[in-house]
């Protein structure tokens, strides 16, 4: 039979197992409700033109599928005229858990309506598809050898919790660049995680020319936890700068301080990043493509930190993460909140340069401690905490120092912490009345008793690869348990340190330069964790909050 675009109707088939309906030449035409046709596991329909599902569908009209259904198949098939198309303005999908594969290529999905698949494919080789609609997929999406999905200002969702919810063993990746159709929007991927504390890494496999621009991240040990991102490349002078879209309600305003006096599009990757991480802060890794690393980047990018723009205070301020060069074009951090991110050699310049910010902890009380280098105009500090069940809260008000050029140190007492611990972090304000994030985000949890003496002890980096310093206020006089547990309070590993491995940084004679070096063993993979410090003879402990990240 010769192709053609008149549509066939159908109003039911039901097909079983082990059969296989004769490919259609023209259109398949749905005005039906539910189930219009049933294709048990096994059995397959195969149709050279495309699939209309029209205005008298229902629910999940189309399909009761536990086979597979092949779009734009036989060698009569045109790509680019085999596509899903739905009339309606409700699911206008696949039930059941079986294939819709499109095998054509230059194939389009979407319509009115979100489409929603058990399992979705994409088979022709070197080719592209389009999303039209939002498309939801219980199971996986396998990508085929060199295509690419263009989301087109659309969200792809995925409902399947594996790290195999994806396949692109062959080559396939998406794409979420801006599209000029959409506006302002950007093509996002949201996926459903696992409440889980494997270091499996999951990976989005986003790219330009191929999957050459990827998000990986970890599992978090939360239920309903889920992550929302889009991503796109720019030019070299960081243009188009991220607008409002899917996780993020205000746009970004400029790579520029009035304070700081400069553009910073010469230090910045020609790259942004729009991410949610759900309701608890994760481990993710941001990769850039070959050439966003153009002007002031080029020979730094080991000196690369990833950078957070957050509703509505700007640009967060230190940068964090830790660079994955040479091994890795990429940056890997703790994503606490959903906002914009890019990747920067020096940070963006603020009206005050922080020092350190840390925490001291009593039973039911939290110190937070703070110094400057420098300030300017700086009128003072808003200080607010957050845990995983509440958004972030206003504490007080702390005073600035205006305009200094010497070092500036601060602290404020939270009073009546969470017992389980939170986050803190400074909101600071410009004598102009501007405000944003400033010093980065820590974690501090109130003791149930006075800690050894050892309670002060500092370590650094945090996050790190796996080795850590211990700074001691004092040279210990007892040994020290050391002990790694994960958020659940199971014990991943100990160690005790004797007082004799103390030793003191170089040109230093007091305690106060008293450092002592550990390291993890390999198993410990990269995610969040607690180190407890305490008397190895059963005395008090306190809890230091730990990130370890590893390429």
């Amino acid at each position: 039979m010769n192709y053609s675009r008149r549509p066939v109707q159908v109003l039911c088939v039901a097909l079983q197992t082990g059969l296989a309906m004769p490919a259609l030449s023209q259109d398949l035409f749905f005005n039906q409700a539910a189930d219009a046709i049933t294709v048990q596991a096994g059995a397959a329909i195969y149709v050279q033109g495309g699939v209309v599902i029209a205005d008298g569908g229902a629910g999940d009209a189309g399909f009761d599928l536990e086979g597979r259904i092949v779009v734009g198949a036989g060698l009569g098939a045109i790509p680019g005229q085999a596509d899903w198309t739905v009339n309606n303005s409700l699911l206008g999908g696949v039930g059941g858990e079986g294939c819709a594969e499109f095998a054509a290529g230059e194939q389009q999905i979407g319509g009115a309506g979100r489409v929603e698949f058990g399992c979705l494919m994409f088979t022709a080789t070197g080719t592209s598809y389009r999303m039209s609609s939002n498309v939801r997929i219980r199971d996986s999406l396998v990508l085929g050898q060199a295509n690419r999905l263009e989301l087109k200002g659309r969200e792809l969702q995925l409902l399947n919790r594996s790290p195999l919810a994806i396949r692109w063993d062959e080559g396939g990746w998406l794409v979420s660049e801006t599209h000029p159709d959409m506006g302002s929007d950007y093509g996002t991927v949201y996926w459903e995680t696992e409440n889980s504390t494997d270091s499996t890494w999951y990976r989005i496999p986003f790219g330009t020319t191929g999957p050459n621009a990827p998000v990986d991240f970890l599992p978090v040990p939360v239920s309903g936890s889920y992550l929302r991102v889009s991503t796109y490349g720019t030019g070299i002078d960081n243009l188009p700068l991220p607008a409002v879209g899917r996780g993020l309600s205000l746009p970004v305003t400029d790579l520029y301080s009035a304070a700081g006096g400069g553009d910073h599009a010469l230090y910045t990757v020609d790259r942004f990043w729009i991410a949610d991480p759900g309701p608890v802060s994760r481990v993710m890794r941001f990769t850039y493509a070959p050439g966003e690393s153009s002007g002031g980047v080029t020979g730094f990018e080991d000196e690369l930190f990833a950078q957070h723009w957050l509703d509505p205070v700007g640009w967060q301020f230190p940068g964090s993460g830790i660079s994955n060069w040479p091994v890795l074009a990429s940056v890997t951090a703790e994503i606490p909140d959903a906002g914009a991110w890019t990747l920067v050699t020096e940070s963006l310049p603020l009206p005050v340069s922080c020092r350190d910010f840390y925490t001291e902890t009593a039973p039911d009380k939290v110190w937070l401690i703070w110094s400057t280098e420098t300030e300017n105009n700086n009128k003072g500090f808003y200080i607010q905490r957050r845990n995983a069940l509440t958004d972030w809260e206003s504490l007080g008000f702390v005073s600035g120092a205006g305009t200094s050029s010497l070092e500036q140190t601060y602290q404020f007492s939270d009073t009546d912490p969470p017992d389980q611990g939170a986050y803190y972090r400074l909101l600071q304000q410009d004598e102009n009345l501007v405000i944003r994030e400033a010093c980065g985000i820590i974690y501090g949890k109130p003791q149930l008793e006075e800690a050894y003496t050892s309670r002060k002890v500092r370590l650094w980096p945090n996050p790190s690869d796996g080795h850590i310093m211990l700074a001691w206020p004092t040279i210990p006089t007892t040994p020290m348990l050391f002990s790694l547990l994960d958020l659940t309070g199971k014990i991943l590993w100990e160690t005790e340190m004797k007082p004799e491995t103390a030793t003191y940084l170089p040109g230093q004679t007091s305690s106060e330069g008293c450092v002592t070096p550990m390291a993890f063993p390999p198993e410990i993979s990269a995610g969040i964790y607690q180190l407890r410090i305490g008397g190895a003879l059963g005395g008090a402990f306190y809890d230091q909050h730990l990130i370890v990240i590893q390429p």
